[in-house]
This record gives C-alpha cells, structure tokens and sequence, in this order.
C-alpha cells in the first residue's frame, strides 16, 4: 500500500477542564486545490472533524445531554488566508452553546509553519 502524501499525521487531544478539543494535522504536499495551497473542501474537512471531535469528547465525560450519532447541521468557514501545504495545521474547537440536540461550537484555525509563528488562516461559525 502507498501512502497518498496528503496527511501525514493526525492526533487529537481534549482539554477535559477548558472543554477544548484540538487536532492537529500535518499536511503532505497533494492536498491542493490550487498550487502550493491547501483545498478549501479539506480545510473544512479538517475543521468538521474536529467538531465531530469535541461531540464525542463530550459525550465520553456524560456533557452532551444526548448520545451520539450527531450531525452538522450547518458549517460556515470564512477563509482569511491561503494555508501553504506541507504545514501542520492546528484546529482548536469548544462549546459556544449546548441546548437540547444542539451543540454550536466555535473553531479557532490556525496554520504554523515549521519554526515560525501561527497565523489565523479561518474563521468558523
């Protein structure tokens, strides 16, 4: 089997006491939608998961109030930057709202280059 070069590693982890789940994704060079950028459909992708990430985390700690399967009801990323590839990506998500069925999270996206600082590269509603 070969290994298609788009992500290279996955790992996610839940900060039980800040309700805070992360992933972080480091990305291979095939993952563009246009070169040397990362597909817009991944990005969205990747911050979806880690909502889905937050839903089972919550319900794994007795938070949720319902138990899973859960779905995404509505997903809005307003890109601020292109996210050059081969980077690794950290995707932070936590409640914003919890009412019956609905969990409404707020995702913080942020690219960080090997050595460099981050920058904001989505927003998420």
């Amino acid at each position: 089997m070969v290994a298609s070069g788009q992500i290279k590693e996955l790992r996610c982890f839940y900060d039980t006491r800040r309700r805070i789940f992360y992933s972080v994704v480091e990305l291979g060079k095939e993952v563009c939608g246009f070169p040397q950028t990362v597909h817009g459909g991944l990005t969205a992708a990747l911050v979806d998961e880690t909502a889905g990430g937050l839903a089972v985390a919550l319900w794994r700690a007795g938070d949720l109030g319902f138990r899973p399967p859960a779905y995404t009801a509505r997903l809005e990323v307003d890109y601020k930057r292109k996210i050059p590839n081969g980077q690794i990506i950290l995707i932070a998500t936590e409640v914003e709202q919890l009412a019956d069925r609905k969990v409404r999270t707020g995702e913080r996206r942020r690219a960080v280059a090997k050595g460099a600082t981050g920058f904001d590269c989505a927003v998420c509603a």
